[in-house]
């Protein structure tokens, strides 16, 4: 995804995720992206098998870090959480 979109700023979550901790599939999440997410998609399918192409991708304007300034993956999930559950 990261060589696509033109942009080292990717990440791709589980998601949803079931009770029992199994997740149904991943979504992605771009920010800085260089080309289109249809573009992203169709990359992902030619490369990667069907269970890791993501379902959606997310433009993000700020990137959310932890304290040691990696991606925070538990931010991605709450920003899906609190849009995917209007």
């Amino acid at each position: 995804m990261r060589l696509t979109a033109g942009t080292d700023t990717v990440a791709v979550i589980p998601w949803p995720v079931m009770e029992n901790g199994l997740a149904l599939g991943v979504v992605g999440f771009v920010s800085g992206r260089q080309a289109t997410v249809r573009e992203i998609l169709d990359e992902c399918h030619k490369q990667l098998p069907e269970y890791m192409v993501p379902s959606d991708i997310n433009d993000l304007e700020e990137w959310p870090l932890n304290s040691n300034g990696k991606t925070d993956y538990g931010a991605l999930r709450l920003i899906l959480e609190k849009f995917r559950c209007r």
